[in-house]
């Protein structure tokens, strides 16, 4: 098997229980924004757990430009 095709078998959609929609895939490039958007809509409780500053754009930015398949 590819190591393209066994990524794919990692996608998964599935709904939540209060009706959210949501698809698990490996990060791709063109995720920068919405990761971003992500992170920042998080609680800022929640944001002393990561090790990275997840809210600095440059961050997320090196992130989506240096991904390590």
């Amino acid at each position: 098997m590819s190591f393209e095709l066994a990524l794919k078998e990692i996608e998964k959609s599935f709904t939540a229980d209060d009706g959210i929609e949501m698809q698990i895939r490996p990060l791709e490039a063109g995720d920068e924004k919405a990761l971003l958007g992500f992170f920042k809509n998080l609680p800022q409780p929640e944001l002393m757990f990561f090790k990275h500053r997840v809210t600095d754009s440059e961050v997320i930015k090196a992130w989506c430009e240096n991904i390590e398949l």
